[in-house]
């Protein structure tokens, strides 16, 4: 599985999205070199405890799902529960070498709005996953990967401090 390594031209791509503010996942997002799979989230809360979350939340999805199958389905559900699987799909798929990520914040009333984008190429689609990953699960701790999620993909600016704790824990998860 490679490390993960930022693309500008993605996260050019997803920083328009999120200042459009739109609350869908951008239609028009692949690239000339290949598909674009997209983790998209939305606040209205505070963008740290929130955002911990979201991110959370991406990498916990049904995780004993992983470990009993091998196959994802193109739905980012588990066929089988129905539960969202695709986002994690996503961030651990095989073939996947490149993230850009956007992030923006607009006042709506007295709430702000926030949108927090990620784009990964080449896309996750429906196949086998990490076939590495299934003969020997110790090839899916891949630490490098997992940090850059936490230290490029977050440091747009914003008031968030990925690199202290709000991925703790990650890169020791079994696949």
């Amino acid at each position: 599985m490679p490390d993960l390594q930022w693309d500008s031209e993605l996260a050019a791509i997803a920083q328009r999205w999120a200042n459009q503010c739109k609350e869908n996942h951008d239609q028009c997002r692949n690239v000339k070199r290949f598909q674009v799979g997209q983790n998209a989230a939305w606040t209205w809360g505070s963008p740290l405890d929130w955002t911990k979350g979201a991110m959370q939340g991406w990498f916990q999805e049904e995780l004993p799902y992983f470990r009993q199958n091998d196959l994802v389905f193109r739905s980012g559900r588990d066929p089988g529960s129905g539960k969202q699987i695709g986002h994690l799909t996503q961030i651990i798929w095989a073939d996947t070498k490149y993230i850009g990520c956007g992030y923006s914040a607009s006042p709506e009333g007295s709430w702000v709005k926030r949108s927090y984008i990620c784009n990964y190429g080449p896309a996750a689609i429906a196949q086998r996953w990490a076939d590495q990953c299934k003969e020997d699960h110790d090839q899916c701790r891949n630490v490098k990967r997992f940090q850059v999620g936490q230290n490029a993909a977050w440091t747009w600016g914003s008031p968030l401090d990925w690199t202290k704790g709000a991925l703790q824990g990650w890169p020791s998860a079994t696949f």
